[in-house]
C-alpha cells in the first residue's frame, strides 16, 4: 500500500501529466452543438453571495392569469439578468442559435410587450413567452410554463416551438423525459425545414431502436441545417468530411468551419485553431488563426479557456503548443501578439476562468499546479497565492466529480493521505475516503494501464461502498475556491 509520507511527483504533479491527460480529450466531447441531450448542461448555477436586495422581477402570468395582471418593475438602461434555476441553454450559445430568436436583446419595452401578449393563442406570441420563461434572465424562469407554450404553439405548426418541444422532451426540462414523442415533435419541425430540428434530426436518428445508421443521410440532414445558417451544424459537417477520402469533400470541410468561425460560433474558433496547428498552410490560417482561441475563450467558451491557459502556461508542451510553421506565420504578420508568448500568469486567469465555468479538465490542471505551487514554496519564493489544503482538494473533487477523471481521483487520495496539514479527519475516515477513490479509479479501469498505481494500490478491491455525499464533501471548500492567483512579480515563463 502506498505511504502517505511519500509523493510521486512524476506521476501526478507535472505540466507533462496535465498534456497527457489532455491529449486524450475528443474534441466532439466539447458540447458544442445542440446537443440530443444536454443533461450535463443543465445544472443548477453555483450559488454566490447575495446581492444586495432589489425589487422583485416581473412574474409572467399563467395560462390562466390575465395578462394585465403582470406587474412590470420599471427598469432603467439595459435590462438585469437574473439567474436561471436550470441552465438549459449553454452560457457561451448565443440566444440565436438556441431559440431562433435573441431574449439577450430584448429591452424591458420588448418584454414588457411579449407579457401582454402572452394571453394571446397566436403561435407567435405563445413562443415568445415559451422563450421568456425557459430562459429566465428576463423573468423567472418557469420551465414547466415553458413547455406547455411551446405545446401550445408547436400544436399550431411553428416549427421553432416544435423544434423546441422535443428539446424539452428529451431532456426532461418542465415534464417527464419522452424521447419517443420528442422524436415526433422533431420529425414535424424537420420537414418544415427547421434548422435545429435537421441539425437534431441527425443526431436522433443514431438512437432510434433498431434503427441502421445511415451516415450519408445525417451529412445531408447536418449539411441542411448549415446552409439554413446553423454553425453547430456547419462545424458537424466540417468534422465528418475532414478524412474524406475525396480531395473536393476534404475542402468543403475547411469551408463549413469557416463559414461557422465567421459567426464567431466559440466551439468553431476553437476547433480553427487546432486544424490550422496542424495545417498551417491550409486557407485562412495566417490571417486568422491568431486570435482564433482567444476570441472563442473570451466568448466564454470553457474547453477554449483551458486550451487557452494552458498554452500561455507552456506554449511549448503538447498538445497546446503552436506549430513553428504556423507561428512564424502569425509573428511575419503581427510580431507583437501576445499570444504567441508564454505568459504564466495570463496562463493561470485563464484556467481559473475555465475552473470556475465548470471545465473538469481545468479544475484537474488547477489541482496540479497549485499542489505544484505550494510544494515550491518552502524553498523559492513564491510566485501564486498558496491554496490551502481545502481549495486543493476543491479542484480534484470537483474535476473527478464534473469528468471522472482517474488522475483527479488519485490527486484526492493524496491530500487524504497527507497528514501534515489535515487533522480534521481520523486514522479510519481518511482510510476510508482513501479506499473510497481507490475503488473509484479501480472501477474506471485505470489500474490496467498503470503499473505504478497498481503496484501502489495493491488492494484497492476493497471498496467500502458509498459514503454518505455529506461525508465525501468534507473538507471541501467550494468550486470558486479552485483558483491559481498570481502575486506581483510573478514571472511570465519558467525559469
Amino acid at each position: 500500500m502506498f505511504n502517505g509520507s511519500m509523493r510521486p511527483q512524476a506521476a501526478l504533479c507535472t505540466i507533462a501529466v496535465m498534456a497527457a491527460l489532455l491529449g486524450s480529450e475528443a474534441v466532439a466531447a466539447d458540447h458544442d452543438g445542440e446537443p440530443a441531450s444536454a443533461a450535463a448542461q443543465s445544472q443548477p448555477r453555483a450559488q454566490s453571495p447575495s446581492p444586495p436586495q432589489s425589487p422583485s422581477p416581473p412574474q409572467p402570468p399563467s395560462p390562466s392569469q390575465s395578462p394585465s395582471q403582470a406587474s412590470i418593475a420599471p427598469r432603467a438602461g439595459t435590462t438585469p439578468l437574473l439567474p436561471a434555476d436550470v441552465i438549459t441553454r449553454p452560457p457561451w450559445l448565443p440566444a440565436l442559435y438556441w431559440y431562433d430568436i435573441d431574449p439577450d436583446g430584448w429591452s424591458p419595452a420588448e418584454v414588457e410587450r411579449i407579457l401582454h401578449d402572452a394571453g394571446s393563442p397566436a403561435p407567435d406570441a405563445q413562443y415568445a413567452m415559451a422563450v421568456l420563461v425557459e430562459d429566465g434572465r428576463h423573468v423567472q424562469q418557469d420551465l414547466p410554463q415553458a413547455q406547455r407554450r411551446y405545446r401550445a404553439a408547436a400544436e399550431q405548426g411553428h416549427a421553432g416551438a416544435q423544434a423546441s418541444l422535443a428539446r424539452m422532451l428529451l431532456n426532461g426540462w418542465g415534464g417527464a423525459k419522452d424521447p419517443a414523442e420528442a422524436r415526433l415533435w422533431n420529425a414535424r419541425a424537420a420537414e418544415q425545414g427547421q434548422r435545429r430540428a435537421l441539425f437534431n434530426a441527425a443526431q436522433l436518428s443514431r438512437g432510434e431502436p433498431g434503427a441502421v445508421r445511415d451516415r450519408a443521410g445525417e451529412l445531408a440532414l447536418i449539411e441542411q441545417a448549415a446552409k439554413a445558417g446553423l454553425p453547430q451544424g456547419a462545424l458537424e459537417a466540417a468534422r465528418r468530411l475532414r478524412h474524406a477520402k475525396a480531395p473536393d469533400d476534404r475542402a468543403q470541410a475547411w469551408t463549413w468551419l469557416l463559414r461557422a468561425a465567421d459567426a464567431g460560433f466559440p466551439p468553431a474558433l476553437m476547433e480553427f485553431d487546432r486544424w490550422c496547428n496542424d495545417d498551417p498552410e491550409a486557407q485562412g490560417c495566417a490571417s486568422r488563426a491568431g486570435n482564433a482561441l482567444l476570441n472563442a475563450a473570451k466568448a466564454d467558451y470553457p474547453p477554449a479557456q483551458r486550451w487557452l491557459g494552458l498554452r500561455f502556461w507552456d506554449s511549448r508542451r503538447p498538445p497546446t503548443t503552436w506549430s513553428y510553421a504556423l507561428w512564424k506565420q502569425i509573428y511575419d504578420r503581427d510580431p507583437d501578439n501576445p499570444v504567441l508568448s508564454n505568459n504564466r500568469p495570463e496562463g493561470a486567469k485563464w484556467l481559473t476562468r475555465a475552473a470556475q465555468n465548470g471545465d473538469g479538465l481545468a479544475l484537474y490542471n488547477l489541482g496540479v499546479l497549485a499542489t505544484e505551487q505550494n510544494e515550491r514554496a518552502p524553498y523559492f519564493k513564491a510566485e501564486y497565492r498558496a491554496l490551502p489544503i481545502d481549495a486543493v482538494r476543491s479542484c480534484y473533487f470537483f474535476a473527478a466529480q464534473a469528468e471522472q477523471i482517474p488522475e483527479a481521483m488519485m490527486g484526492l487520495v493524496l491530500t487524504y493521505r497527507d497528514t501534515g496539514e489535515d487533522d480534521r479527519f481520523t486514522a479510519a475516515e481518511r482510510e476510508t475516503l482513501t479506499n473510497y477513490w481507490v475503488g473509484k479509479v479501480g472501477e474506471l479501469g485505470a489500474f490496467e494501464s498503470r503499473d505504478a498505481w497498481r503496484m501502489m494500490y495493491s488492494d484497492w478491491r476493497s471498496h467500502v461502498g458509498t459514503p454518505e455525499p455529506a461525508f465525501l464533501r468534507r473538507g471541501i471548500s467550494g468550486r470558486d475556491t479552485c483558483r491559481l492567483d498570481p502575486l506581483p512579480g510573478a514571472a511570465l515563463d519558467d525559469r
